[in-house]
Order: structure tokens, then sequence, then C-alpha cells
């Protein structure tokens, strides 16, 4: 659910490639290694990195899934649901 607000968000915000991923193509570029340079700097330093703090973010929720040993839910899966659903209606409302 969130994916798709951001994307929406993402779709009708941007009508061009954002600036900064210009910067980097120009800058690594002309680092060395020419386009291939660039597409490896690329998949280390936007999408791995991406990947890297994801992990973390969601390490929380990755730890309780593989070792919860109960099925109901609890006072903290509650407070947790309400904590996401005040983080989502907050972006929603800062997107507009």
């Amino acid at each position: 659910i969130w994916a798709i607000r951001l994307c929406w968000h993402i779709l009708k915000r941007h009508r061009e490639e954002d600036f900064r991923y210009k910067e980097f193509r120009a800058n690594w570029t002309a680092a060395g290694g020419g386009y291939r340079g660039y597409l490896w700097r690329a998949f280390l330093y936007v999408f791995m990195l991406q990947g890297l703090f994801s992990l973390i973010c969601n390490s929380a929720a990755l730890y309780v899934q593989i070792y919860s040993a109960g099925n109901k839910l609890i006072w903290l899966d509650f407070l947790g649901i309400a904590v996401w659903i005040f983080g989502f209606l907050f972006e929603l409302i800062g997107d507009r």
C-alpha cells in the first residue's frame, strides 16, 4: 500500500528524470569506466544502498516474523498498526 502511494506520487510529480540522477550519470561517467562504470556505480550506490537501508529499517519486523511463536495479535501489534496508519496518513497529507 505504501509503495503504491509513493509510486503514484512520483508519477504525478516527475515528468522527466530526476536532476540528481542526471548529475550522478555525468559525474560517474566522467570519473572513469564510461557508461559501464556508471552502471556499476549506480547499481552499488543507488540500488544496493537502498536495499541495505530497507533491510535495516525492516529488521524489527523481520525478527518478529522469523521468531514469533504465536498467531494472536497482542497490544504491541495494534500499537504498530496505529503507528503505520499515522505514518501513512502523514505522508499522504505531505504529498498533497
